[in-house]
């Protein structure tokens, strides 16, 4: 990955943060067409769930370790997001051999 220039650190993942603070560090990048974000539990399923829930206070338990991707369509109040795949760290593991092999 050619990552140079393109890493940001925003305090919108940290564990007393609030969505409007992610949502402002998220918009104040646009335009974008993909973003990796990285955070700890349980404000980060808890982010995750913000958005893959259109605000509903959903929860979305990742384990340390562990990866998710979520298409997000806007980043009102309320964001429309959809969670598209859950993967525990054993099965990224498992996809990386697999990967490896062929």
């Amino acid at each position: 990955l050619s990552l140079q220039d393109k890493v940001h650190v925003c305090e919108g993942l940290l564990p007393e943060d609030h969505w409007d603070i992610l949502r402002q560090a998220l918009k104040s990048h646009l335009p974008f067409e993909r973003a990796l974000l990285v955070g700890h539990q349980p404000s980060f399923g808890q982010m995750i769930g913000h958005l893959a829930s259109s605000g509903g206070g959903l929860e979305i338990p990742l384990k340390k370790g562990g990866a998710c991707r979520v298409d997000v369509n806007g980043l009102g109040q309320k964001p429309y997001g959809e969670l598209i795949w859950l993967l525990n760290p054993k099965l990224l593991r498992k996809l990386v051999k697999t990967k490896k092999r062929t």
